[in-house]
């Protein structure tokens, strides 16, 4: 795979990310009879609003990555190790972050270090 289409790829997860956490704010707004009783608890609030704080971040991060801008893609990694510790916390929700965040990071590691890949097409 080229440069172009993992930053593609990059660009696609993070922002689908993103707009996933964004959404989950919006459950806040739901009459609590209507949740499952799985994601109603003390952190609700809390959990809501580092969702959207989140999700705002990795969509401008895909922005940046989408500009080529050095900053976004070490903010990637970032997003990615704190998904890694966060995700366990939430139970069988945090799968989904486990999995975009695994595809972002070894996306990024691609581009910034692309001698180091062991299957190297050269």
């Amino acid at each position: 795979m080229d440069k172009k289409t993992i930053k593609n790829v990059i660009i696609l997860f993070l922002g689908l990310h993103g707009l996933i956490e964004i959404t989950a704010f919006l459950a806040l707004f739901v009459p609590s009879e209507l949740l499952p009783e799985a994601i109603i608890g003390e952190d609700f609030i809390l959990s809501s609003i580092l969702s959207i704080i989140y999700g705002t971040c990795r969509i401008i991060t895909a922005l940046g990555i989408r500009s080529r801008a050095t900053w976004a893609f070490y903010f990637a990694i970032f997003l990615s190790i704190v998904t890694f510790i966060l995700a366990p916390n939430y139970g069988y929700f945090g799968v989904m972050d486990l999995i975009f965040a695994t595809i972002t990071i070894i996306g990024v590691l691609f581009i910034l270090f692309p001698e180091k890949i062991i299957f190297n097409d050269k």
